[in-house]
Formats: C-alpha cells, sequence, structure tokens
C-alpha cells in the first residue's frame, strides 16, 4: 500500500517451501488489521500461501515498524532483499533510483478516500474540503491530488493534523468530532473501524482520490528476479483459482485503473 516513500513497516515467521541455499528476506511493514506485528491478518495470511505455493522458491518473512523495515531495505548493509507492501513509485519518491529495484505483480490494491463520520456529506472532490479540519497519518502517500494539501502547498484545508501514532488514533478523533474527516485507505480504515466497534466510516466507493497496487519490491539482482518470478507464478495461480480472494476476505479490492493490473 503506500508508503510515501511510505507507507513500509519484530515478530519473526518462517515460511516453509522448497529449500534454497539460502532463503530470500522480505520483510512486511506494519498496517493496522492488515499485517499487524503480531497474530493473524489478510496480508500475513497471503505471505503464508504465498510460501507454499511458490514453487522452488522459499522465503522467510518478519514483520516490523515502518521506518525499521525501510531502514533495513535500504542501508549500506541491507538485512532485508524486499520488503511488502508496497511499489517501486514510493521507492523513487524516497529519493532512491527505481531502477535498482523489482516489484512483483499486484497482491491486492488500496485506495485513498476521505472518510467523513455517519451522517454527513460524502467527500467525492477536493472543493469539499475548503476550510475543513482533516487528519492523516503522518509517513504516508496519498497521491498528487491530496498530497499538496496534506503538505501545505495548496492551502485549502483549514487545519491540518498529522497522526504519527496509528491509524487507530486517527479514528478515534473522528469519533470524538475532533476532526472534520481523516484521509485514509481502504481497506485499512474500515477495517480499523470495524475492530474498534466503530460505525463504517462515511465514504464514496466510487470515487477515490488514488489507487495503488499492493507489491513485493525487491533489490534488482538475479536472485531475486527468479523469486519474484516465483511470486508472480503462485499470484497468478490464486488469482485465477479464487483463492487469493478468500484468503484476503473483506480486504480484497478490485483494481478500478487498468495500468495497476500489470
Amino acid at each position: 500500500m503506500r508508503i510515501l516513500g511510505v507507507w513500509l513497516m519484530a515478530a519473526l515467521c518462517l515460511l516453509a517451501g522448497p529449500v534454497l541455499a539460502k532463503d530470500v528476506h522480505v520483510i512486511g511493514f506494519e498496517v493496522p488489521q492488515l499485517l499487524p506485528l503480531e497474530g493473524d491478518g489478510p496480508y500475513t495470511r497471503v505471505m503464508d500461501a504465498l510460501g507454499r505455493r511458490a514453487k522452488g522458491q522459499s522465503f522467510a518473512f518478519t514483520r516490523s515498524p515502518v521506518r525499521r523495515a525501510i531502514r533495513d531495505l535500504v542501508s549500506d548493509t541491507p538485512i532485508a532483499d524486499c520488503i511488502f507492501p508496497t511499489d517501486v513509485r514510493n521507492v523513487a519518491d524516497m529519493g532512491l533510483d527505481a531502477n535498482d529495484f523489482l516489484q512483483s505483480d499486484p497482491v491486492n490494491f488500496a485506495r485513498v478516500h476521505v472518510f467523513t463520520a455517519p451522517g454527513l456529506p460524502k467527500i467525492t472532490h477536493m472543493d469539499q474540503l475548503h476550510g475543513m479540519s482533516v487528519a492523516f497519518t503522518e509517513g504516508y502517500g496519498f497521491g498528487p491530488t491530496l498530497t499538496p494539501l496534506i503538505t501545505g502547498e495548496q492551502t485549502v484545508l483549514g487545519h491540518r493534523i498529522p497522526v504519527s501514532s496509528s491509524v487507530q488514533s486517527m479514528r478515534l478523533l473522528l469519533k470524538y468530532k475532533r476532526v472534520d474527516a481523516v484521509i485514509g485507505y481502504l481497506p485499512e480504515d474500515v477495517l480499523v473501524a470495524k475492530a474498534l466497534g466503530l460505525p463504517r466510516p462515511n465514504f464514496d466507493p466510487d470515487n477515490s482520490f488514488f489507487e495503488v497496487a499492493e507489491r513485493i519490491v525487491c533489490h534488482r539482482n538475479p536472485r531475486n528476479r527468479a523469486f519474484l518470478q516465483a511470486i508472480n507464478g503462485a499470484l497468478d495461480a490464486q488469482r485465477r483459482s479464487g483463492e487469493l480472494s478468500r484468503i484476503l476476505g473483506t480486504a480484497y479490492i478490485e483494481p478500478t485503473s487498468k495500468p495497476y493490473v500489470n
């Protein structure tokens, strides 16, 4: 999903598969309800299934907070070969050369929406945000339309409230009417609201501000290329059989933009 260079996040999970001389190390960054640091989540389950299906490849999968995951991927002596879930466009946002990285086919998709409290108008275009107090998750990228508002390049919002602690905290700001709206991602925000026992956030599912594919991104080298080829084969089989949508459940998102399919 989405890192700003985002969006990247330590409980260790080793996924069984055919043995290589050395496993590829994939780090998953924390995404509440989708890929928690501990316990189960839709993205945890799909990575486990890929570990079983990726013929001729095995990989170690660990989970960590986003900043640590980024550091482990891009340090002078990288600990991680790959990171999930993100996209090579986010690597460029981090000031790195996207040509130095490879990526898998999409595992899932995420869409940016502006969420309001139940009963309030749904936000479908930027003009509606004029003068509003809006919270957003610090460190996430939200696409070319909303990012200039968040950074202050465009002075549309009445008050910008960055939230660094968690999506849960941002959701509670909306519940207690500390903000007029929050900017977030589907399916993450809806799943967080459900976990907190809150009403489903108010948004227009047919009007998103940004869409991004959730992929495994790896350093470019022959070993990782072979790994991603095996992953893509497993993803294709899962997608055609319907297994992928069953594993992801309510977190499964169909793409709305054809360029993101490949």
